[in-house]
């Protein structure tokens, strides 16, 4: 069965790079530009893992990640947050608990797949 995966990320560029990818990797992606959009998708749809951005207009990853881990249909989903920044600190890794990874842009498309590879095993 196709994996299902959530990007979440306002840039065009690196969602478009990241839904080639995972497209040609057999997965079915559902790309959004922010975390209300995500919140919509994950309405109707439960993803497998969700790949989100960190810093975003309107609504960001952490705090996008933090309603997800509220509500119980969600708060087993493997999130791998991505930015250009390291600006993500261990107390939220901790606090948001589960499965979490963060992988710093430019993303490296290989590794992207072994971690998620890792997770959806």
């Amino acid at each position: 069965m196709e994996k299902k995966i959530l990007v979440v990320e306002d840039s065009e560029e690196t969602r478009e790079l990241v839904y080639e990818l995972l497209n040609m990797s057999d997965y079915h992606v559902y790309p959004v530009t922010d975390g209300y959009y995500a919140l919509d998708v994950m309405e109707n749809t439960q993803p497998d893992l969700i790949i989100m951005d960190i810093r975003m207009p309107k609504r960001g990853g952490v705090e996008t990640a933090r309603e997800i881990r509220k509500d119980q249909r969600f708060k087993n989903i493997p999130i791998i947050f991505i930015s250009a920044f390291d600006d993500i600190t261990p107390q939220i890794l901790s606090e948001l608990g589960g499965r979490i990874d963060f992988m710093k842009k430019p993303l490296n498309m290989d590794n992207l797949l072994v971690r998620i590879k890792n997770f959806l095993k």
